[in-house]
Order: structure tokens, then C-alpha cells, then sequence
């Protein structure tokens, strides 16, 4: 365990692979602390890390990577509630709840989140019809005051044809009522994205400032979108 510690104020928490040794001392930490940063790397997960972190009254920035959530994904997503910064890099959930799967915006909203990183999560059991991708892109359409959002899926990486990302991106961004409506920072580093629906989430994103969509394919319709709103594109699809 490496803590951080500025005037002996706990700011941020590095826990690896050690978690469940160190039940009784996080407990101790959690609440005598004002930690608002939290990073877990390879770390059992359990409804009791879950429980010990909800203590965390403060916490505001969760990275967590190469973890597997199962049954206590209700506990991580009470913790996601109220994080304003969520991380998530070679995770695997084994099912999300319904709550989230569900059209209704009103179910299990994550409302304080401004900035969410996914890099390589999964979903090990989708629910029928839902593929992996698209619950994650029901996930993230449940953020509603997302600011910052970037999604990588290296196994597509060069692909002609990238059925994980397009079904991210479907759920995400072309269901309807449209639900990110402070979405200002998106970036796609790999995913691949026609003009048409391009230029359908452009007519959507009113507060976009910074677009990495490298791989997208920006023609008449997307390029109209950006130009109706005076915005400067560069060539190697990157704008400002």
C-alpha cells in the first residue's frame, strides 16, 4: 500500500493486489481520512471493498484496472454514484443490473460523474439481446452530466469493421431521448464512425470543444455540423 499525503492529509490511495490484507487498516483510513482519490490495480474485488470504500466521504476519483466485478456490481455502481472521475482499464463485470439496461433515465443515474475513461472492459454476461458493447454504451448514457468521455477497444484496432464499437456507439449516442447534453470532450482513438453518424452526434454535442476521433470519416454532412458552429477541424481528425 502507497499512500500520497500533503500535510498529512491522505489525497490519494494506491492499493495493489493486497486489498483483502488490508481490510481493517482501509476501514481505519477511510474514516479518519479526506482521501479523494482512489486506484485499484489488480485487486479482488468483494461487496466488503465496495462497503469499505462507500465509507470514503470525500472520494471524488476512482481508477481502477485489470479487476473482475462480479455479484457486488450493485455495491461498485453505489460507489460510482458518487465519483465525479471513474477510470475503468482491463475490467470485467459479469452483468450489469437492469436498472441500467432499462431505457428510462430515471433508473440508476450516475449523475456526478464529469469525466469517464473506458479502456478495454467487458462485459462477461450480457443479458439477451444486448451485446457487451452495447450495455457498456447504456452505462455511459446513463452519466448525465458526463463531460469528458474516451472509449478504446484495442482488439478492433485497425479493423474494417467493428461490431464492439458500433454498438457502443449506438447506445451511447443514437438512442433517443438524447441524454449527454454536457458532453464537451469525446475521444474514439481506434473506432471508426461514418459521416451520417458523425454528423448525427455533432448536431447533438451543443458544448463539443475537443473531438479525437482520428479513424472517423468526416465528409459533407459531419464537416456541415462543424462549420454551422464555427469550429476549426484539422486534418488528422483532431479538432480545437
Amino acid at each position: 500500500m502507497h499512500c500520497r499525503t500533503t500535510r498529512n492529509i491522505l489525497k490519494g490511495l494506491y492499493l495493489k493486489s493486497t486489498f483483502q490484507r488490508s481490510m481493517d487498516h482501509c476501514r481505519d483510513v477511510t474514516a479518519s481520512t479526506t482521501s479523494n482519490m482512489l486506484c485499484l490495480d489488480n485487486t479482488q474485488s468483494s461487496p466488503g471493498l465496495w462497503e469499505t470504500i462507500l465509507r470514503c466521504t470525500n472520494l471524488e476519483r476512482l481508477e481502477i484496472s485489470h479487476t473482475r466485478i462480479n455479484d457486488e456490481v450493485d455495491l461498485f455502481l453505489q460507489v460510482c454514484k458518487k465519483l465525479r472521475h471513474l477510470g475503468m482499464d482491463g475490467v470485467a463485470i459479469h452483468q450489469l443490473p437492469i436498472s441500467i439496461l432499462n431505457d428510462e433515465l430515471s433508473n440508476c443515474l450516475l449523475t456526478n460523474i464529469r469525466t469517464l475513461y473506458i479502456t478495454g472492459v467487458e462485459i462477461l454476461n450480457p443479458p439477451h439481446p444486448y451485446t457487451p458493447s452495447y450495455c457498456l454504451g447504456l452505462l455511459v448514457r446513463k452519466c448525465l452530466g458526463l463531460c469528458a468521455l474516451k472509449f478504446v477497444d484495442i482488439i478492433e484496432y485497425r479493423r474494417s469493421k467493428q461490431p464492439k464499437h458500433d454498438d457502443f456507439y449506438r447506445a451511447a449516442f443514437l438512442r433517443h431521448p438524447w441524454a449527454l447534453t454536457n458532453l464537451s470532450d469525446l475521444s474514439f482513438p481506434h473506432m471508426r464512425i461514418k459521416d451520417r453518424d458523425m454528423a448525427a452526434l455533432l448536431s447533438q454535442m451543443t458544448r463539443l470543444r475537443r473531438l479525437n476521433v482520428p479513424f472517423c470519416g468526416f465528409d459533407q454532412l459531419s464537416l456541415q455540423e462543424l462549420l454551422a458552429d464555427k469550429r476549426a477541424v484539422l486534418g488528422n481528425g483532431h479538432m480545437v
